[in-house]
């Protein structure tokens, strides 16, 4: 877990907590990852990792792992937003950099984000299960397919981040948005 104080954007504390199987790089390593002020939680796997990263070094980046966690961190403080469209790969993942949260999922959506704002209040996980006081609301479309479209969910105030996309949340002013990156190519 990693905690830190930023009063003068009146959040509070800020605790960001992973559990994560070290596939690409065995060492043990400190998690989450930090580039400065800058951390990073991910799930899943860049697979062109190492060609990003021979592309970061070139701009002068350093890397204390061989991981592609690292990798996608130091590509987001390079780059911003349109690292997005240089990954390849399955993943989510949550970065704060000191500012933001930007949290991110793969074009098809292999891997989950969920998220819930109320007021002050942002929390996201890769399961439902791991928010407190979920109020099931079901869902007129579940009932019917069997699935919730979209970032819609069965628990009042819990979104799916929806493949392809991406989620800016600004505590400082309490802004929340959600963009695409990706659509599908159409022929």
């Amino acid at each position: 877990y990693a905690a830190a104080e930023f009063p003068h954007l009146k959040v509070g504390t800020l605790t960001l907590g992973q559990t994560r199987l070290n596939i690409v790089d065995r060492h043990d390593i400190e998690l989450p990852i930090r580039i400065g002020s800058a951390v990073i939680l991910f799930n899943g796997e860049i697979y062109n990792w190492l060609e990003l990263r021979t592309e970061l070094e070139a701009r002068g980046r350093t890397f204390a792992t061989k991981t592609d966690t690292e990798v996608a961190l130091a590509a987001y403080l390079e780059w911003g937003v349109d690292c997005l469209a240089r990954f390849n790969g399955m993943f989510a993942l949550a970065i704060w950099d000191g500012r933001c949260f930007f949290c991110a999922r793969d074009r098809m959506g292999k891997k989950p984000l969920f998220y819930r704002c109320r007021g002050q209040s942002f929390e996201f996980a890769s399961e439902v299960k791991a928010f407190a006081e979920l109020e099931f609301t079901g869902n007129d479309l579940f009932d019917l397919f069997e699935f919730c479209p979209n970032e819609h969910t069965l628990y009042r105030d819990i979104f799916s981040l929806s493949p392809g996309c991406y989620l800016l949340y600004e505590p400082g002013n309490g802004t929340l948005a959600t963009r695409s990156y990706w659509e599908i190519p159409h022929r």
